[in-house]
Formats: structure tokens, sequence, C-alpha cells
């Protein structure tokens, strides 16, 4: 004998029940995951050795901000240094394209961190990466987010980029 049709979409429903429960604890672990990681304070507690770099006349620290922590000035300093060397890249993408308050809103955002490099004597900023952690709505993976930007130093560009 052959199950009932009605047989086969209780079958359907409680399959779909369960991939829905199994996607929602998926979800519930991301999020614990990303909220963890936002809860450290100072991950280069752990790497004292590399929160300075001192070769090829770079003598540069390295320290752990939060978005808070930023002055104004570090604020605008941060934000032209992203322009200078983002802008033309977002407007050439398709579909994507310079949005400069949604930018500078995501760039300083509650949950926004930085690795900060300062000069060593100065105490000028030379470079930072951002860094978020978060959930994407649209993708079923928690990332982390982190865009490394160029800096000026002595007779050319030292690049460092990723950005998600």
């Amino acid at each position: 004998s052959f199950p009932s049709p009605c047989m086969a979409s209780q079958s359907k429903g409680k399959e779909k029940k369960q991939r829905r429960k199994e996607e929602a604890a998926l979800d519930a672990a991301r999020r614990l995951r990303v909220a963890v990681a936002q809860e450290i304070v100072d991950p280069l507690e752990a790497f004292v050795p590399f929160r300075t770099y001192n070769r090829k006349g770079i003598h540069v620290e390295l320290t752990w901000r939060h978005s808070e922590s930023l002055s104004s000035a570090e604020r605008v300093w941060g934000f032209t240094l992203l322009k200078t060397h983002m802008q033309a890249l977002y407007e050439e993408a398709d579909g994507w394209g310079w949005h400069e308050q949604r930018k500078r809103r995501e760039l300083f955002e509650e949950s926004a961190r930085f690795l900060w490099v300062t000069d060593q004597e100065s105490k000028e900023p030379r470079a930072f990466a951002h860094v978020r952690f978060e959930v994407e709505v649209r993708r079923p993976t928690d990332r982390t987010c982190v865009c490394a930007h160029p800096f000026q130093h002595g007779s050319g560009t030292r690049t460092m980029q990723r950005c998600c």
C-alpha cells in the first residue's frame, strides 16, 4: 500500500519545521559568537611583542581601539584616509557607489573596532584596520569585516588592504 497524500504533506511540514529549528539554532550560535567577539576588550593583550613594529625605518605602535574612544580629530583623519584610498574603488564597482554619510556611519558605528597604528615618536596616526563582528542578514554566516588602509611612509605607500 502507498502512503496517503495527507501523510506525505505532514512529513514535508515536519521537515520544514525541523529545518527552521536547525536554522534558528545556527543563527543563535552565530549571534553568540559575535557577541563574545564584541566583548573582547583588547585582543592584543595576548600578543604584547606585536604591539610595536620597528623595521625598515618604520617605528609604529599598534593599539586596539573602540569607536567611542577615537577623538574627533582621529575620526576626521581616519575618514579622510578611507575616502582617499577607497572612494574610487567604490565608485568603479558595479552596484556599490560611494555614499559618504553611510560610509561615515559604518566606519564609526558603536560596534566598530580598530587596530590603530601610530608613529612611536610623534604619536600621529599612520594607518588603521577597521573591524566589525556581525551576522550578515543576507548571508547565513557570521563574519569579520576587516578593512586595512594604506599609509604614506618615506618614499612610498605601504598598502594593507582586505575589505569585505
